[in-house]
């Protein structure tokens, strides 16, 4: 059964760029161009993975993963962050608010690819 991956971030290229390296392995995606767009798609599809940027308009990264996880329903989707903040305190804030994986652009597909399949093999 191929696994949902919502894609959330406010840049288009990159959407495309994550969309391009996970197609070719089978995953189904999903886009948002912002956690506010992105959390009612994950009201109304069945997401097996998050993949967000942190810095985006009317609702961040930061926003989105504490709504995802204070919801009963959606609290065991992980989250992966794939952001250019580099500073230690974006790492803490990220892990605190429950995220599963921090990646910095520019990334490696490989190791998006392979951290995305990690994930989904978990859960």
């Amino acid at each position: 059964m191929k696994k949902n991956i919502l894609i959330v971030d406010d840049d288009f290229n990159m959407i495309h760029l994550i969309t391009y390296n996970l197609n070719k392995n089978g995953y189904e995606i999903f886009s948002a161009g912002n956690g506010k767009e992105a959390w009612k798609k994950l009201l109304e599809l069945p997401i097996d993975l998050v993949i967000t940027d942190l810095e985006m308009p009317e609702m961040d990264g930061y926003e989105l993963c504490r709504k995802i996880h204070s919801s009963p329903d959606l609290k065991k989707v992980p989250i992966i962050i794939v952001t250019c903040k580099t500073e230690p305190e974006d790492l803490e804030k990220s892990f605190a608010c429950g995220i599963k994986e921090f990646i910095t652009k520019p990334f490696n597909p490989k190791e998006l690819i392979e951290t995305v399949g990690e994930i989904l093999n978990e859960n």
